[in-house]
């Protein structure tokens, strides 16, 4: 059962994200790629973009109470809802894949919540925990 709706969502554009005062998110880029300041710096995984969204495909797939609800045309644009296990809270992540080279990639990642102004670490947490995962799907 749900108890907290999705509230509307808009498709991040990591170029021009402004995030919000409140300490519920967390971003994940290289210091270049976003108008905000990232949390962390993300990882550059020495794997071709297509294995790293095969990947990602895997990881995801593993994630409890999640679900896609944007995929841009190419499919290097996405948007997940992961909601809480008790309550249901629903956390929006947006995720853009990046081909470095033709032998490495990054992302950048975002995950905020939608209720609430603190979110006790919850984005980070999850954050680091998608990215661990990724790291092990991509052997």
């Amino acid at each position: 059962m749900t108890f907290f709706k999705l509230k509307p969502v808009t498709v991040i554009d990591f170029s021009t994200l402004q995030r919000p005062r409140s300490p519920n998110t967390y971003l994940v880029c290289s210091n270049d790629f976003s108008a905000s300041t990232p949390d962390q710096e993300a990882p550059i995984f020495p794997s071709p973009l297509k294995d790293l969204i095969r990947a990602w495909n895997t990881m995801i797939a593993n994630q409890p109470r999640t679900e896609e609800i944007y995929k841009q045309d190419d499919g290097l644009l996405r948007t997940f809802v992961q909601r809480t296990k008790l309550v249901r809270f629903p956390d929006v992540i947006s995720v853009e894949f990046v081909s470095l080279t033709d032998r490495s990639s990054t992302l950048a990642l975002y995950s905020q919540s939608q209720y609430g102004y603190n979110d006790f670490g919850a984005n980070q947490r999850r954050a680091k925990a998608w990215l661990s995962d990724l790291t092990i799907c991509l052997g």
